[in-house]
């Protein structure tokens, strides 16, 4: 079993050696290969065309490009979405509940929250993936800067919009 990680990420080679330390007390042999990101990345868009060369475990980053459900759930699980797709899952059921729960997304909140976790289930059952971590980011300053919640683009927690910041005192 081959694993890739970005060549210098202290956290991607951690974890690294912590799943090829765990497999291996299972017996599962896991080859890590670090490799700059263009590398890698080349490496698993193959698999969708010969998933045999592609590599087995990849780690990587990944966040939304907007707060929605969809962003997550399409460009990571959906076949259409090959160039985040990278497990190179495809499932009927689960993209046509996540097509009609975008579809509802603006309309009926309620319903589309029902088929997002529809869809969800799909993917808890299929595992087509694991999230090994959820980074929580620690912001820290002065009592006397206000608004900085306001200030947090909760899609990029560590780009700030200083416009909206203000100093008392």
């Amino acid at each position: 079993m081959v694993l890739t990680y970005t060549a210098g990420d202290i956290y991607e080679q951690r974890t690294a050696d912590l799943i090829k330390s765990s497999l291996g007390k299972i017996g599962i042999n896991v080859e890590i290969r670090p490799m700059s990101w263009e590398e890698q990345w080349a490496l698993a868009q193959s698999g969708w065309d010969n998933p045999q060369a592609a590599q087995d475990l990849f780690i990587f980053y990944w966040w939304p490009d907007y707060i929605s459900p969809f962003d997550y759930l399409f460009n990571m699980f959906h076949s259409e979405s090959k160039a985040f797709d990278l497990c190179y899952y495809s499932n009927p059921e689960f993209e046509r509940i996540l097509e009609e729960a975008v579809y509802w997304e603006g309309i009926n909140r309620t319903k589309s929250l029902e088929l997002y976790y529809r869809a969800q289930k799909i993917l808890y059952d299929d595992v087509p993936a694991v999230a090994l971590w959820d980074m929580v980011d620690v912001r820290v300053a002065r009592s006397n800067i206000k608004n900085l919640e306001m200030a947090i683009n909760p899609a990029y927690t560590t780009v700030i919009f200083p416009q909206v910041l203000s100093v008392e005192g």
